[in-house]
């Protein structure tokens, strides 16, 4: 059986890079003072990293559950749950969806 891999798309990585400017420029600038600059801050984490994951995994789902997985990580961090019980049960939810969605 032949398995053929669709090419990746440059502008994701275009974008992705793109995004990480922005990013850098919007924690410089502005102070987490308020919820719309907390949730446009997640806003731009989660569209970065997933183009960027989009990019090097070549997957829509993975990269779209490592995405939510990072930006529920940084959301429990900010929350100040620092305890690693957390990282493991957001590991193993996100394992279960992998299973969950995966093509059979």
């Amino acid at each position: 059986m032949i398995v053929v891999h669709e090419p990746r798309n440059i502008s994701w990585i275009f974008f992705a890079i793109i995004g990480i400017c922005v990013l850098a420029w919007f924690i410089h600038t502005f102070a987490p003072i308020n919820i719309f600059v907390i949730l446009l801050f997640f806003v731009l984490v989660f569209i970065t990293s997933f183009l960027l994951l989009l990019y090097l995994l070549n997957n829509v789902r993975r990269a779209l559950l490592v995405t939510i997985g990072i930006t529920v990580f940084l959301f429990l961090r900010m929350l100040g749950l620092h305890d690693w019980w957390y990282v493991i049960l957001l590991l193993g939810s996100l394992a279960s969806l992998e299973l969950l969605f995966r093509k059979r």
